[in-house]
């Protein structure tokens, strides 16, 4: 899910662009939430907010505003951006700023397979111990009474609900401060809900059967409720790193060290990470080995794979003056070349940046998703509180079980994150696979008509 806006009171001439990596992103509504405001901050023209990146696109006028106060008006919004993307915005040198953005991809890296070993492990543990309290609770051949089983159920379903639930009441209770509702307000209520019902039911079970509401508890459903969907979290965080893998996948290419020469005739030369490469040293490649940075070629000839921009399996034969680029892989030959492209300003680096940036455009059925997240939660939750109404006042007996289920039930299932999440990821993919195979999109909107 990714939003585009364009005040047209900020001027694009004089703007710069800065890329934010945005941490607590979880469904549309918080995309629309980052992007309201950014908006309203003072500078800012164009802001492109990305799902499934979990990223922020931001042109603003660097006179009025910069990347420390960007940060800041998203933290109010109740979200973060690592304190690693703003160090890097600090930095001016192309090998430093190589170096902080590898780092920093390989600290969201880490932190996100945490994420999703801990929300596997939830899932399935929540998930497990729901389908066997629906097994106790349901199988008459437990031949223990149910004022018993729910005593019984009551710990480690408490356990449950505020060790596994916890990553949605805590962002629900941030939301909530913020003056937002987010799918997480969703999970949060409808979990406990259940929770509160069954605790309800088995601290005044006797009360409860004396004026006729049956003692109905739903252990099962808070737990169940909680494993289906920290399941579908991590099913969403795996596609989220499937969908980014095979752009950055190109950037891998490059080798991590170079050999950096003293002079064009020297045969031997020392040892030095990419990073610290500067436009105008000396590198030798040999046979084998892939070109560290851009440059054009002092001395030698070889055949040069360059299928990984062309496309083209034959290697192509370069010599003397020719332009070689990097994560080109030399397969006969040496060659000594000087460095005129480091870092960011690489072809290869260039084109991973431009197709980030197509990633983030919005096609028209993404703004669809984004008008219609704006006002889901909240439209949810007031079908959620008819609901209940009208079964009390309408249903079947016992009304009060019946109203407070369906309720519950309009909650959990009524969540348009697939819808959130699916556009973005599509185009995604779509865009890294073409660039994979060498073909170039530069809008999303482009797939969608093609």
């Amino acid at each position: 899910m990714q939003t585009l806006t364009e005040p047209a009171s900020v001027a694009s001439s004089e703007t710069a662009e800065i890329a934010l990596p945005i941490v607590g992103m979880t469904c549309a509504s918080c995309v629309n939430r980052i992007d309201r405001f950014l908006r309203k901050a003072d500078g800012v023209s164009e802001v492109s907010v990305n799902l499934a990146t979990e990223s922020a696109t931001i042109r603003y006028l660097p006179e009025l505003t910069g990347a420390a106060d960007l940060a800041r008006v998203i933290s109010n919004a109740g979200y973060e951006v690592p304190a690693a993307a703003l160090d890097l915005a600090g930095r001016a040198n192309e090998g430093e700023r190589e170096a902080a953005r590898e780092a920093m991809e390989a600290t969201r890296v880490a932190a996100r397979e945490r994420e999703k070993r801990a929300l596997l492990r939830d899932g399935v543990g929540a998930t497990v111990f729901g389908l066997v309290a629906m097994a106790i609770m349901l199988q008459p051949w437990f031949l223990i009474s149910m004022e018993r089983i729910n005593w019984f159920l009551i710990v480690p379903t408490t356990i449950v609900q505020f060790g596994v639930g916890w990553r949605f009441h805590s962002r629900a209770l941030r939301a909530l401060r913020h003056g937002s509702l987010t799918m997480e307000t969703l999970v949060s209520l409808g979990t406990t809900s259940a929770w509160a019902w069954s605790v309800v039911i088995t601290l005044f079970h006797d009360q409860l059967m004396r004026i006729g509401v049956p003692a109905h508890a739903t252990w099962d459903a808070a737990a169940l409720i909680l494993g289906f969907v920290t399941l579908g979290r991590w099913l969403e965080a795996r596609a989220k790193d499937a969908s980014t893998s095979a752009v950055r996948s190109l950037l891998a290419l490059r080798p991590e060290s170079a050999e950096l020469l003293t002079s064009a005739d020297a045969t031997e030369g020392r040892t030095v990470p990419r990073t610290s490469v500067i436009a105008g040293d000396l590198l030798l490649v040999r046979p084998g080995g892939r070109v560290p940075v851009d440059g054009v070629i002092i001395s030698g000839r070889a055949a040069i794979d360059e299928s990984l921009l062309t496309g083209e399996s034959a290697p192509v034969e370069r010599g003397e003056g020719d332009r070689v680029v990097a994560g080109a892989l030399l397969t006969d030959a040496s060659l000594v070349m000087r460095a005129t492209a480091v870092g960011e300003g690489t072809t290869l680096a260039r084109i991973v940046a431009a197709v980030e940036k197509a990633q983030a455009s919005k096609p028209a059925i993404a703004r669809l998703a984004d008008r219609i997240s704006e006002i889901f939660v909240p439209t949810i939750i007031l079908i959620s509180i008819l609901t209940f109404v009208g079964w009390y006042l309408f249903g079947a007996e016992p009304k009060l079980v019946r109203a407070v289920a369906t309720a519950i039930a309009v909650l959990v299932v009524a969540c348009p994150c697939a819808m959130g999440l699916a556009t973005p990821t599509a185009v995604i993919v779509g865009m890294g696979r073409g660039a994979e195979a060498g073909i170039l999109v530069r809008d999303a909107a482009l797939l969608e008509s093609a």
